[in-house]
């Protein structure tokens, strides 16, 4: 548990703690908590050792979790990063070209979980003019062009789809510059692409697009190869310029892992065998660390299988 957490359980711990409330006592925080008042003494003035045999010993990550429950303080999950990958890197470069030089760019993967939404999502919250949009299955014409307006704060009375087109390109053609992101583009339904191509023309040079999705190019060249309205088209303006995303490397797994604290070489070769994408990473972490923490074990490999794959688990 890193010391920054452990001061705000400190900090919580001094608010709990009230002299003139029995119930909010040293000594019933003892019998509510099961931590010794000695311990409670320590971690109310911030010190996180502990004299044991005439040496100073740690107070464990239990401990801890034991007052924060008992005085009603909420851990909040530790959050995992993916800033230094590869794939966030590869993200954040071509987010930062196709938006620069007005390019359109697809973006694909063979698989899902690479990072390529998390990248994505991080480019739009710290730039500006920039729209992601996550494409849904359902989605007609009509729910991508009502998305685009309300991502542009353009507010209309207009009803049918070629003036709320007009509105949109009004907009983006008169301040150059914007990143338009279709994300998840695997959902997109032939009605939909042909909304995307009109929109592609009138951006084309203007503004970046970039269409990301897994496998997206199979879907497009199928059509395309059998000349299907519009297809062969949008396959020359979507597949000029393809970048692609790579699974997670084994150095990655491992980095990652050491950035929040887990190093046992057990561990880190569980993940290696089993975790295959950057969700199932995350998943695993953040599982691993509260549990961890709850119950002051060391996180190895059998630790690991043991919570992730032991049958009782799976049932509890």
């Amino acid at each position: 548990m890193e010391n920054s957490l452990k001061e705000k359980i400190s900090m919580a711990l001094n608010e709990w703690l009230d002299p003139s409330n029995t119930e909010r006592s040293g000594n019933a925080l003892q019998q509510k908590s099961g931590v010794s008042t000695s311990v409670i003494s320590h971690v109310k003035n911030g010190k996180f050792e502990i004299m044991v045999s005439d040496k100073p010993s740690p107070i464990s990550d239990a401990q801890f979790l034991k007052l924060a429950d008992a005085i009603g303080y909420v851990i909040e999950k530790e959050a995992i990063h993916w800033d230094f990958t590869e794939s966030f890197r590869k993200v954040q470069s071509v987010c930062r070209s196709t938006q620069a030089k007005r390019r359109i760019v697809t973006l694909e993967s063979e698989d899902s979980g690479l990072g390529k939404t998390y990248g994505l999502e991080y480019y739009e919250t710290y730039n500006d003019r920039v729209i992601y949009i996550k494409c849904e299955r359902s989605w007609k014409s009509k729910d991508l062009i009502n998305t685009i307006l309300a991502k542009l704060k353009i507010r209309t009375e207009a009803k049918d789809s070629i003036s709320k087109l007009a509105l949109i390109r009004e907009k983006l053609t008169s301040q150059p510059g914007w990143l338009i992101v279709l994300d998840e583009a695997e959902y997109i339904s032939n009605t939909v692409w042909h909304t995307v191509k009109e929109i592609i023309d009138f951006i084309y040079g203007k503004c970046g697009l970039i269409v990301s999705g897994i496998n997206i190019s199979h879907k497009i060249n199928k059509y395309a190869s059998k000349k299907k309205e519009g297809f062969p088209q949008l396959k020359r303006r979507l597949f000029a310029e393809v970048a692609t995303i790579q699974s997670i490397t084994k150095k990655e797994k491992s980095a990652i892992l050491e950035r929040h604290g887990i190093v046992a070489k057990t561990a880190v070769e569980f993940f290696i065998k089993h975790v295959h994408d950057y969700q199932m990473m995350r998943t695993y972490i953040e599982d691993a660390l509260q549990v961890g923490y709850k119950t002051n074990a060391t996180i190895d490999g059998a630790f690991l299988m043991e919570l992730f794959f032991d049958p009782q688990n799976e049932a509890a």
